[in-house]
């Protein structure tokens, strides 16, 4: 009996063991989810804090970027009236825009370019420094190596108005047997990404290594073959066509004093006068010259032959008075430097403008002449968008400038660098050592020395956080607009 009790007691105190036992299991399995629980909790709050703060980080660092912008534009306005050139102005300066301090964080000025030492160019880039996509003709971009004539007779279908291929070019007929097709524009570029949908452009000539164009070197950059796009994993942001081109450029036309120029194609004969350097059978000359012909270039005064006093009145063509600086020279024409006539002879031609029956005239203004009075003179009063900035265009794109060979583009890049400083006139050209009059009047409708756009890309930090702005703004309107406009 007792040992019937005792094996009673036992099985009892077992069976109580084992469910206290499975208790403290449940109990800790318990614990351990409420533990998880607590952790994935806590982990979530974390991980929104930090999303939190990122966002906040990056909102912040945009507006730094966006407070960079908004003070380069208040510094171009003020110094508006300087020559943007490689020594003069926003080219590059570290000291002024890299990493400038504002509130808790910082922003810089980036051009995307680096110097010989291979270390970057802080500050802005002019747009007038590059070559504007929907002006440039093919002569012009076939100077660039990596450009086929299958590209730019590509590129003129797209930008024209008609439905005709050029020999090597494309219309619908091409881009509409395409695996994604899409019709030909027939308009002009509005980016320069938009060269990738037109036949012959691809990313590699294009971008480069700069695959999304942010002219910053990203990882994907910077890695060989291990992702997009191909690269060589030196540590530098290898760029190729994109840096030399633009679509925003607008060459306001002011003569140095910043006032509107003379009309060729409008201007009266008294008007023409006002010209400093400008006799009165040259100013009678262009009005009669034009009574047959019209002024479509600039060049076209090396056309204009003399008229007789019986020609011209004077009073044809109506146009903007030109009040120059200096005074109205009424010396007589023949005075040192100030003649008028030169003994060459042209033979007449068709629309030449003479009127005359003889078989050969006398041109009115001679080379040298000619380079004193082209910045005082325009064709139309319209703001030309195919002008290059030869104070600030590299040698790349100089090359792209009619008649230009590389001894004359470095001759160019000597002199604006020398202690002589920025171009201030076109007609300076005339004193570049290897210009011609024949180059000389081929170039001189595609060249300027002022800018009115220009690139800003603004990189703001805050922390280990940064935000990039790129924009092009335009200074020839008030207030400035922006011409193009992109965050990441």
């Amino acid at each position: 009996m007792l040992n019937q009790t005792h094996n009673r007691r036992s099985v009892v105190g077992a069976s109580r063991a084992a469910q206290r036992g499975a208790i403290l299991i449940l109990v800790l399995w318990l614990l351990l989810i409420l533990s998880l629980i607590s952790l994935s909790f806590s982990s979530t709050v974390r991980t929104g804090v930090i999303i939190t703060s990122n966002r906040a980080n990056k909102i912040k660092a945009r507006y730094y970027a966006k407070a960079g912008i908004e003070r380069t534009i208040n510094d171009l306005l003020v110094r508006q009236e300087e020559y943007y050139s490689e020594t003069v102005g926003f080219y590059d300066d570290e000291i002024r825009f890299a990493n400038q301090p504002l509130g808790d964080g910082t922003f810089s000025l980036l051009t995307g370019r680096r110097n010989e030492q291979g270390l970057p160019i802080y500050g802005i880039t002019d747009e007038a420094s590059r070559l504007n996509l929907n002006a440039a003709s093919s002569d012009a971009l076939l100077t660039f190596p990596e450009i086929t004539t299958e590209m730019t007779d590509s590129l003129a279908d797209w930008r024209d108005s008609d439905f005709e291929s050029n020999m090597e070019g494309a219309e619908d007929d091409y881009y509409l047997m395409l695996d994604d097709p899409y019709p030909c524009k027939n308009q002009d570029l509005q980016t320069v990404n938009e060269l990738l949908l037109v036949r012959g452009w691809t990313p590699i000539e294009v971008f480069g290594e700069d695959a999304n164009n942010n002219t910053l070197l990203d990882p994907n950059e910077d890695d060989g073959e291990l992702s997009p796009p191909l690269d060589d994993a030196d540590g530098e942001l290898d760029t190729t066509l994109a840096t030399f081109f633009t679509l925003c450029t607008r060459d306001k036309e002011l003569n140095p004093n910043k006032e509107a120029p003379a009309d060729l194609t409008a201007a009266t004969q008294e008007e023409l006068q006002q010209i400093e350097g400008m006799t009165e059978t040259q100013a009678r000359s262009i009005v009669a010259w034009r009574s047959n012909s019209q002024f479509t270039s600039l060049a076209g005064l090396f056309d204009v032959t003399v008229a007789q006093q019986n020609t011209g009145t004077g009073q044809s063509g109506k146009g903007t008075a030109l009040r120059t600086s200096a005074s109205r020279t009424s010396k007589a024409e023949t005075s040192t430097g100030r003649q008028s006539l030169t003994a060459s002879k042209v033979t007449p031609t068709k629309g030449s403008g003479s009127g005359a029956a003889a078989a050969t005239t006398q041109r009115a203004f001679t080379y040298e002449q000619i380079a004193p009075i082209v910045d005082w003179v325009s064709v139309g009063t319209s703001d030309k968008r195919n002008r290059i900035n030869i104070n600030t265009a590299p040698l790349e794109v100089l090359l792209t400038l009619p008649g230009m060979t590389e001894e004359l583009t470095n001759e160019i890049l000597t002199r604006r660098s020398s202690s002589l400083g920025a171009f201030t006139r076109k007609g300076d050209l005339r004193d570049v050592n290897g210009m011609t009059e024949t180059i000389f009047r081929g170039l001189i409708d595609y060249v300027t020395v002022q800018s009115y756009q220009f690139r800003v890309i603004a990189e703001g930090r805050q922390g280990d956080t940064k935000a990039a702005i790129e924009t092009v703004v335009d200074l020839t309107t008030t207030p400035p607009r922006f011409l193009y406009w992109r965050e990441w």
